[in-house]
């Protein structure tokens, strides 16, 4: 499989064998990869784009900005306070966003990792919905509204088993 022929293997086996959708799995494998279409790597193909992060309207857009280092990633903050647990989030260092993710599923009991796993991604799949979103329909959530649909997934996923233990 040339999807697990990566600098950090580690990162692929958890991301393939995940539970989240193939979808999903496949977007993180681009996401943590730095290869997701955001406006540096369209602007590496020359093609049509917006510099500025459509989330925040700020700073340039890639990867890292987009799901580390952007304001509209006080998503992450609203889910760990629903979650009542404490774990850092990916904007309270400057970490690359697959060494925060596996830094802080350690933090996790070994029963648990799974499901962060899956949340991770889930978090990080909708906050790229928002910004397509944004870009191609010019619909536009606030953060606190995008985390009530991620509660909301969250709970369409453990219905169909994909979280196991997560908070009811």
């Amino acid at each position: 499989m040339f999807f697990m022929a990566t600098e950090n293997c580690a990162f692929g086996e958890l991301l393939w064998h995940s539970r989240a959708p193939s979808r999903v799995r496949f977007f993180m494998w681009l996401a943590l990869k730095d290869r997701c279409l955001t406006a540096d790597n369209l602007a590496k193909r020359n093609w049509p784009h917006d510099d500025l992060c459509s989330l925040c309207q700020r700073d340039d857009e890639n990867c890292h900005h987009l799901f580390v280092a952007c304001d509209y990633t006080a998503v992450w903050r609203s889910i760990k306070r629903w979650c009542n647990e404490s774990f850092p989030i990916p904007a309270d260092g400057d970490a690359a966003l697959a060494d925060w993710w596996l830094a802080t599923r350690c933090r996790f009991q070994k029963s648990y990792r799974a499901d962060f796993d899956c949340a991770f991604m889930l978090i990080c799949w909708l906050i790229w919905k928002e910004r397509n979103a944004r870009i191609f329909q010019h619909v536009y959530k606030l953060p606190d509204q995008l985390a009530e649909d991620i509660k909301d997934e969250i709970a369409v996923w453990r219905v169909a088993g994909v979280f196991s233990q997560f908070r009811e």
